[in-house]
This record gives C-alpha cells, structure tokens and sequence, in this order.
C-alpha cells in the first residue's frame, strides 16, 4: 500500500479510493479512521495551492473547531514532492439539500436546532479571521442523527496567510447563495476568477448563512424565490411553458426585492412556503436587516453569534396543539396560528406552472420535466390561441381612445408608489414591534442531554479546585506620533498561549515573531477580546508588535494567557474551573472504573455562559456532545470500565463552572 510522509507523520493509504472527483482521490488511512487523504491529480499539485494549504495549518484552528470541519491538518509528499493533503474523515452524514428534502421527517424544533449549529463553525471561523465564500449546501454536511454540522470543501475557503498578509480567494460560487455585492463584482469582472482577492468577506458569509437559515425554517424556500400570482397582469403560461420568465432568485437578490415585506404586481411567494408572520418578531427583523438593510450595507447583516442568540429564543418558545390539535405541528407561541396546517388549505392557481416545486423544496436551477411530445403538442395549440390572442387585442387598442391609456398609466404609477410605501411602513412597524417586545432567554441545546433514572458520583464527593488561568498584561497606546508599539516577550513555560486585545477602542494589527524574525501569529483585533492561538517555547525571546489600522488613537492591553494543562478528574466526583478567554479550552482526562452510564452534568455555571462539552475516547474519536449548556445540563454516554476517555469544555462567554461526574446508580 502506498506510503506518503506528512509533517507530522508518515500515512499508509488503504485502496481503493473511498472517493474521486476532478481534483483528485479520496483514500481512508490505515490507523486512523477519523482521517483521510485526498491525492491530488497532477494538475492540482501547484505552488498555489500548496502555499494555501500551508497557511490553512498554520491557521491556528483550535481542535473543537477541527470537529466541525474538514480542514486541512497536514500536508502529504511523495519522493519530496507535494502531492495532496490530510483532513478529517466525514461519516454518516447527508448534504443539507438532501435535509431540505422529505426523506428525513424532522420537526421544527430539528430544523432550528440545524441552523443553530451550522451557526457554530462559522462563528469560529470568522472569528479567526477566515471566510466561508461559496455557501453551496452540497458543501454542508449534517449527520441526521444527532443533527450536528460540518462544513467541507474547505480548501476552496477565503484563507489569510497570518504570516504574509497574502490573501487565497474562494473563486467558486453558486449563484443562489451569493450576496448581491459579489455578483455585482463577478458580473463586472466576467466570473469569480478575476474579482479582487477580498471579495468574500464575513458580510457576504453572513448572507448565504441567513439564506440557509431561512430555508431550514421555511419548509426549504428560498428566501428570493417567487411564483407567479393568482391576480396578476402578467402573460397567461400554458401547461408546458416553463417558469424562467418569472424573476429568479439571482435576479431578486442583485435587485434586492425580498417578496416578504416587499410586493410587486403578478409576483408571489412560493405556494409550499409558510407565512413570514408565523416567525417571531425577533427572528423577521434579523432577516429584514440581512436581505432588505444587507442589500446597500452589508456590515448591519446578522453575526452567527446574534443568530445562534435568537434562535435559542425561538425554539424555547415553540408550542403544538394550541391551533393544531389534531397533526400536532411545531410553531412559535408568538404565531397565533399552525403555519403548517394553513400550508395544507393552499391552491395553486391552475395558470401557475409549479414545476421545480418538487418535493417542496427550493432547489435552484431545476425546471419542469414531462414528456417531450406532449409539449411539443401543447406549444403548438399554446401558439394559435397566442395569435388569436394577440388578433384580438390590437382590435381592442385601436378602438379605445389614447387618454384612456394614458389614464390607466397613471392609475399604475400611483399603486405601485402605494405598493412601496406599504413596504416601508411594514418594515417599520416589524422594527418598532422589535424594540418594544421582549425576549425570553434561550433554552439550552438539549439533544442528547438528559438522561433517566437515579445518579451517583463514580468515586466521592471530592471536588477538583482548578486554579485560574496564569496571565500577563501589556499595555501601551498608539498615536499619530507612535502608530506602532513593540513588546519583548519571554514566556516562562512551553505551551499553547492565547493572545488577546483588551480595553481598545480602535482597530489594531497584532503579529507576534521569533527570535529569528519569522512571524507565528497575528491577527486584526476589531473588538474586545480578539485573539490567536500559538505555541510559544520557555526561555525564547519573542517580539510582539502592535500597529493601528486607520487614524484611531488611544490605550490598549494584550494579554498574553497560558493554556491549562490536561488535568486528571478520575478520582473526584467533580471539577470546579473558568472560561477565562474566548476560545479557552478545558481538558480533562477521565479513567473509567465500570462499564455504565454516565452524565456529565454542569452543576453550576455563571449566568452568562453557554457551554460546550465533548467527549473523546482514548484515540480522540468524539463519543458525544452538546452546545449552548446552562446549569443544571449535561451530556450522558455509555463508557466501558478501565478505559481513557477526554472531555473538552468551552464556552461562549467567560465564568466560574462545576462539571459533575456522574454515573446511573
């Protein structure tokens, strides 16, 4: 079996290839089931590619956020020379497409908690400074079972060099999902191939993550797709005319005509989807501000984080059997209404050509099908009655005075200017209904979480006390006098570090070299709390330079955090830690003394964090996990006696917390 040497390793192969596309090969590893290689053909071994995959791994991706992602972790050569790379191995999972599709009969509840975690990854991408670009479905992948997302296809990703500054752009793209700005930029530029490098940015992120959102909460619409009305002015389409002369989604989205809150004669919203009323008020003005607000500034679309926020609302607040008694269907308590029944009394006018409906699902670029004669047929009677058609209204127009038509222009302009004020009007009042409700706090993620059945502590009562994350605090201010400071830094033990922004209120670029002047990390500080990951070497003198990005002056702090060590819990019945820095991962090693089940319960947590748990097996395989956790939550799983498993704790937010350990009595 072939034999490839990586960076951190040596990989045998297993043939054959698991998988091959126009790129190349696909292999499983001996080993390690959790990896695979991917060969790359010939073609594909370039210096470019290369390079971005380089500055991928050095990227600094913490390892929860690896979980969620198939990026690159190594790099693979063949003789010395570049032939493809290592990533995560995916199992059991479906592309969201299929998810929009029936074949797994989820509720609403499922849906949103989907949307949620695909907020997730994201989050953590942006937050390292790196960008999704193409927001295919086909490159979303969800495992069905426990509803968990992963993101693929990352090589084609936006990448940064954090050493060079050198931006990899996404030049891949699928219409549907890309913000107006983009395709106004391709269009220019004929294609993705020759726009700037910056082009995908967070901004445009956040619009195919809130088209995506809107779908899973939609009964798979897209957001900017249309049907032709049942009062409309528009051309009669016979039973084989195909539906392209409604405007498409791409269409919609460049003009920035979201058929929500905004009306236009002969155009609908598709039969199959729920009305936008049903959502919370909350959740209509995060989609007014990311397709209406979006569309001339992009900066005021919604953040993962705010998503992530209002979802959690919307789902604890969901009901069934107040208005639907008799299927039970999921909605808001806030909806006065089953959305899902009400979809049920619809009709589709007979004129309407609801090919590419299909299942009920947007899917874009799909049209009707049938047979080919019938069409042929049906377009030759469509043709004569067309003439007839048109016979008949020159007779009409010559006999009906100019002024009668000049009178019926003018009717026309004054609705649609009633039309457009009626959109404004709406808009507002949704924006002033926002500010005036209020919201109850999320519920935690609770797939997988609660258990049945009487608990006991696997050992004692003893409580492992965590000391608190050692630190170091640097402070200075730029200036037009000094618009760039340096630090010497000299660490007193090896370790992971996370270095951080604090108390700044303008833009900074912060990039940390070695004592031979290469550059390990950096990173834009844009907000509190901004940071990067690095591996630092006790008794190494670093140099930490600080420069602004723009004209802002004034003080600022970096903190310099030394990653725990794993520590061992086995003998105590709980760990009392902190989340002391975004991104902090806590790690603790648990030897399993019987085969039963156990939870793993936070019995007490600051208010404001929300926790994530995972838990490992001795090779790292995850066994289980949960996000957004509060107090008095947990995971369970099953663990077999004299086993090493790994639990990993973040959060969002920084606080106090007590992790139980907990096993069925």
């Amino acid at each position: 079996m072939p034999t490839y040497q990586g960076m951190h390793g040596t990989y045998t192969i297993i043939e054959p290839c698991r998988a091959s596309g126009g790129e190349g090969e696909i292999f499983n590893i001996r080993g390690k089931k959790n990896l695979v290689l991917k060969r790359l053909s010939d073609r594909h071994r370039t210096t470019s590619r290369l390079k971005k995959l380089e500055a991928m791994i050095s990227a600094g991706v913490p390892p929860a956020l690896l979980d969620q992602m198939t990026w690159p972790v190594d790099i693979v050569y063949e003789g010395g020379q570049f032939v493809g790379y290592v990533m995560p191995a995916l199992h059991n999972t479906e592309d969201l497409n299929v998810i929009y599709s029936d074949k797994y009969k989820l509720k609403l509840e499922d849906y949103i908690t989907i949307a949620m975690n695909l907020c997730v990854p994201l989050d953590g991408l942006h937050q390292l400074g790196q960008y999704v670009g193409d927001g295919n479905p086909e490159n979303i992948c969800i495992d069905p079972k426990n509803l968990t997302v992963t993101l693929v296809d990352t090589d084609s990703y936006t990448v940064t060099d954090r050493a060079s500054g050198r931006i990899y752009p996404c030049v891949v793209g699928l219409g549907p999902y890309l913000a107006p700005e983009v395709q106004a930029v391709m269009n220019q530029n004929h294609g993705l191939i020759n726009v700037p490098a910056d082009t995908f940015n967070e901004y445009t992120d956040r619009f195919w993550l809130a088209v995506h959102i809107f779908a899973l909460l939609m009964n798979g619409a897209h957001p900017f797709a249309v049907r032709q009305g049942s009062q409309t002015n528009m051309p009669h389409m016979s039973a084989g005319q195909s539906s392209v002369n409604l405007p498409q989604p791409n269409e919609n989205i460049c003009r920035g005509f979201f058929p929500h809150t905004m009306h236009q004669a002969g155009l609908d919203i598709p039969v199959y989807c729920p009305r936008f009323d049903y959502l919370p008020v909350s959740v209509q003005n995060l989609f007014i501000r990311a397709f209406v607000d979006g569309h001339s500034n992009p900066s005021v679309r919604p953040s993962a984080r705010e998503w992530f926020a209002e979802l959690g609302r919307m789902k604890a607040s969901l009901v069934s059997g107040t208005h639907c008694r008799k299927h039970q269907h999921q909605y808001p308590s806030s909806a006065g209404f089953c959305p899902w029944c009400e979809l049920g009394t619809r009709t589709v006018p007979k004129q309407v050509n609801n090919a590419g409906a299909g299942n009920g699902r947007y899917q874009a670029g799909m049209q009707g099908g049938g047979n080919g004669r019938s069409r042929r047929r049906t377009g030759c009677l469509s043709l004569l009655g067309t003439l007839l058609g048109i016979l008949i209204s020159i007779a009409v127009l010559l006999a009906v005075p100019v002024a009668c038509t000049a009178n019926m222009m003018d009717i026309h302009r004054s609705e649609e200017a009633a039309r457009q004020e009626a959109n404004k009007q709406k808009i507002e009042e949704l924006r002033q209904e926002m500010q005036n409700s209020q919201q109850e706090e999320p519920a935690p993620y609770e797939s997988g979480m609660q258990a049945d059945g009487s608990w006991t502590h696997p050992h004692d009562n003893r409580v492992l006390q965590v000391a608190d994350t050692a630190y170091h605090n640097l402070s200075a201010s730029v200036s037009d006098a000094m618009p760039e400071v340096e630090f010497g830094l000299e660490p007193g033990f090896d370790g992971i570090y996370y270095l951080q922004t604090m108390d700044s209120d303008q833009q900074l670029c912060v990039r940390l070299y070695d004592d031979t002047g290469f550059c390990v990390a950096s990173y834009v500080s844009e907000e509190n709390g901004d940071g990067v990951f690095v591996e630092l070497k006790a008794d190494h003198m670093y140099r930490l330079k600080v420069e602004r990005r723009f004209a802002d002056t004034g003080n600022f702090q970096i903190r310099w955090w030394l990653q725990k060590q794993t520590e061992d819990i086995t003998n105590y019945g709980a760990v009392r830690d902190s989340i002391d820095f975004n991104n902090q991962e806590n790690c603790y090693l648990f030897r399993c003394s019987a085969s039963k089940e156990y939870r793993f319960c936070f019995t007490e947590a600051a208010e404001e964090l929300r926790l994530k748990i995972y838990i490992y097996d001795s090779n790292w395989n995850r066994i289980t996990s949960a996000i957004d956790v509060t107090q008095g939550f947990g995971p369970y799983a099953e663990l077999q006696a004299g086993q090493n498993y790994y639990i990993k704790v973040s959060a969002y937010g920084c606080g106090d917390y007590t992790l139980d350990v907990q096993q069925t009595g």
